[in-house]
């Protein structure tokens, strides 16, 4: 009884592990809806319920430029643009990176979350499974 739960422990550990397993960059990239960041933006601005809608949780291909780039991650945007994308990259990819470059990344949204302060608005959004598209 104990090796036949201990086989069944070990075999939902791992369809765990496999269902946490981030999609791949072409897989994201079939299906991707391709935008600019600024179309983003212009949609939260106007129905944050139908922005949410359109894009959190589905894949995605935006373009746009590096604002900042942290230690784990960079922020996509434009210039004078209120709202940004944090996309959570590994070391080795963000120190290839320079501040306002144009870039496109694919991945999916996990977020849309307003830090508005009245009078500044602005929103952002989490890509953490984010990938480059050269």
């Amino acid at each position: 009884m104990k090796k036949i739960f201990s086989l069944l422990l070990v075999v939902t550990m791992i369809l765990s592990l496999c269902a946490c397993g981030g999609e791949s960059k072409d897989k994201l990239l079939e299906s991707a809806l391709e935008v600019h960041i600024t179309d983003i933006s212009n949609a939260i601005i106007d129905n944050m319920a139908k922005a949410t809608e359109n894009y959190v949780g589905k894949p995605i291909k935006v373009t746009g430029r590096i604002k900042k780039i942290e230690n784990n991650y960079f922020i996509l945007s434009e210039e004078h643009l209120q709202y940004g994308i944090n996309v959570y990259l590994s070391k080795e990819d963000l120190k290839e990176l320079n501040r306002d470059e144009v870039i496109t990344v694919v991945g999916t949204l996990k977020n849309i979350v307003d830090k508005s302060e009245f009078p500044i608005y602005y929103y952002d959004s989490d890509m953490k499974n984010g990938f480059i598209v050269d």
